[in-house]
C-alpha cells in the first residue's frame, strides 16, 4: 500500500477541521456533504503498543476514530495510507455564530438578569454565657466540658483518644469517656 504524508496532504488541500459525529451518518448532513465531495479523512488511533496514528481517505466507523474535513477534496490520496499525523496541523475549530434568540428566550434572559433578591439575616439569639470550665490540674491538659465538644469526626475521635489516655486510674475520666461517646452516637449517628 502506497503511503503519504500528512503535512504534504494539508499542503495540497488546506488545514483540516476536526469532525465530532455526535449524530449517525444518515442524519449528519455535514458529513454526508463532505463524503460526497471526498474532503473525509478517518484517522485511526492506537491506544497501546509502539503502533502510531495512521489515517484513510473516506469515512470508516471503527473504534478509536477521528473525523477531519478538509477544505478540499482528497480524491488523490484515496487507497493510501496517511502516515505521520500532525495533531498541531488541524484548524482551529470554527466560531459558531450565536442563533437570535426568540421571544421567549428573550423574556428568560431579562429575568435572569435582575439582580438575586438576597435572604434577610434574622438576629441570633443571645448565646449563654460559657460554662466555666474546671481548673487545671498539675498532671495534664485541663478537659474541656461536654457542651464545647466540637461534632466533627475526627475531632471526636481525636478526644476520644486524648480521653483515654488519661483514663488510667481515674474514675472522673472514664465518666466522661460514657459522655462523649453517648453524644457522638446521638449526634454523628449516619440517619
Amino acid at each position: 500500500m502506497k503511503t503519504a504524508r500528512f503535512a504534504t496532504i494539508v499542503a495540497k488541500c488546506g488545514r483540516p477541521a476536526l469532525h465530532l459525529a455526535w449524530q449517525p451518518l444518515a442524519k449528519d448532513a455535514a458529513l454526508k456533504t463532505a463524503l460526497a465531495a471526498h474532503r473525509v479523512m478517518t484517522i485511526h488511533q492506537a491506544l497501546r503498543g509502539p503502533h502510531k496514528d495512521f489515517g484513510t481517505v473516506g469515512f470508516t466507523k471503527a473504534p478509536r476514530t477521528q473525523i477531519l474535513i478538509f477544505p478540499r477534496s482528497l480524491r488523490r490520496f484515496a487507497g493510501q495510507r496517511i502516515v505521520g499525523i500532525n495533531y498541531d496541523l488541524l484548524a482551529d475549530a470554527p466560531k459558531l455564530q450565536p442563533a437570535q434568540p426568540t421571544s421567549a428566550k428573550v423574556e428568560l434572559r431579562s429575568r435572569r438578569s435582575q439582580p438575586a433578591k438576597t435572604a434577610k439575616l434574622l438576629p441570633l439569639p443571645p448565646s449563654a454565657p460559657p460554662a466555666s470550665s474546671p481548673a487545671p490540674r498539675e498532671k495534664g491538659p485541663a478537659i474541656s466540658p461536654v457542651e464545647d465538644f466540637p461534632l466533627t469526626w475526627g475531632a471526636a475521635a481525636r478526644e476520644l483518644d486524648q480521653v483515654r489516655r488519661q483514663l488510667k486510674g481515674r474514675p472522673e475520666i472514664a465518666a466522661r469517656l460514657a459522655q462523649l461517646s453517648t453524644r457522638m452516637k446521638a449526634k454523628l449517628a449516619p440517619h
